[in-house]
């Protein structure tokens, strides 16, 4: 089968389904890249405390009778290290193999996939700055090395995973959340819009953004996947991410909703300097953190030399080192906006 990989983008914001249906629904639209005849797993976590590393929910698919769900949860509670070297772990890898980037931590799940006649898994992380997360794994037959378009196209959809993610712990399964500030048709017209969505500047950054998406999801999907996924952000300006809706009339509508990314409490920084470091500091690159972030390369440049700067750090090792104490110090980083609740400009 060929790879839709939009439909996985698809998949990920589908916020008016339960955490089950969710995860399975991203399964599914993985399956032809993940499943290669031995299954997949997914599992959402928090890597957030010091005191344990909490899988919160764990599904496997299509895999050998012999990894029941059960007994892969166990190997994942019980690493060889400590939990904040599991944080450092899944807070620095986007995408990778399993025997290079996690098998010092999880040395058991290697040995109890080779049982299985699993020698590899290619892993995919999906995770913010709050260090909560999606994590999925698609197990291999055989060792292998990773091929530049599939690591290009994973780091990618695992932006919209995370975003998705987030959005769904904001909204909490409400049929009319807070989070939603603008509603458009596919065509771009603009019905509604609160808040700072009904800026100027606002309102042409999501109209422009709908076209790209609607354009995306044409032929493009299919002929030119690349540019249809480098054609949907995982957020417009820093902002917002866009929802499908669909009325009980058939009609459907893309829902903007505020889904910024969660920060340290950085009072020196400006919200986006903030958010451009929080990024970078789990180990994305610039042109990845202007993918995530909806920003030109060129902008997330200059905030991080800005952050950088106003922190007092010398290297990114130094900016990593510093976001995860924060994280730390306040359970959870703060998502800080301003006036009428739109960050302001860098």
């Amino acid at each position: 089968m060929i790879q839709d990989w939009l439909s996985i983008v698809e998949a990920a914001y589908r916020i008016d389904v339960d955490e089950d249906s969710w995860l399975d629904g991203i399964m599914e639209a993985s399956r032809p890249t993940l499943d290669e005849g031995f299954g997949a797993a997914a599992l959402l976590y928090d890597a957030s405390s010091l005191a344990a590393f909490d899988v919160r929910r764990l599904m496997l698919r299509w895999a050998p009778e012999r990894m029941e769900p059960g007994r892969c949860l166990a190997l994942f509670e019980n690493p060889r290290l400590g939990p904040d070297t599991l944080a450092e772990t899944f807070g620095k890898i986007t995408y990778g193999l399993v025997s290079e980037s996690f098998g010092r931590t999880f040395p058991a799940v290697l040995d109890a996939c080779a049982a299985a006649g699993i020698q590899d898994m290619v892993a995919v992380n999906a995770i913010d700055g709050s260090l909560q997360g999606a994590f999925l794994v698609g197990h291999v037959p055989n060792r292998r090395r990773l091929s530049r378009h599939g690591r290009a196209m994973w780091t990618r959809v695992a932006s919209h995973l995370a975003s998705g993610y987030r959005l769904r712990r904001a909204t909490g399964g409400a049929p009319e959340p807070p989070t939603v500030e603008a509603v458009l048709r596919p065509s771009g017209q603009l019905d509604h819009a609160c808040g700072p969505a009904k800026e100027v500047e606002a309102r042409h950054s999501l109209r422009a953004s709908v076209k790209r998406l609607e354009q995306a999801r044409g032929k493009m999907r299919r002929d030119e996947p690349e540019q249809a996924i480098s054609a949907w952000s995982g957020l417009i300006d820093a902002r917002w991410s866009l929802v499908d809706r669909f009325e009980s009339d058939g009609r459907r509508y893309i829902v903007a909703h505020s889904n910024d990314s969660p920060t340290p409490p950085w009072k020196s920084l400006s919200p986006r300097e903030r958010q451009v470091a929080a990024h970078v500091s789990l180990g994305h690159s610039d042109k990845h953190v202007a993918y995530e972030l909806g920003l030109a390369p060129s902008t997330v440049r200059v905030l991080l030399m800005r952050a950088v700067r106003k922190l007092g750090v010398k290297s990114r090792a130094e900016l990593t080192g510093l976001f995860r104490h924060e994280v730390r110090a306040g359970a959870a980083p703060a998502i800080e906006r301003g006036p009428r609740g739109r960050p302001p400009r860098p």
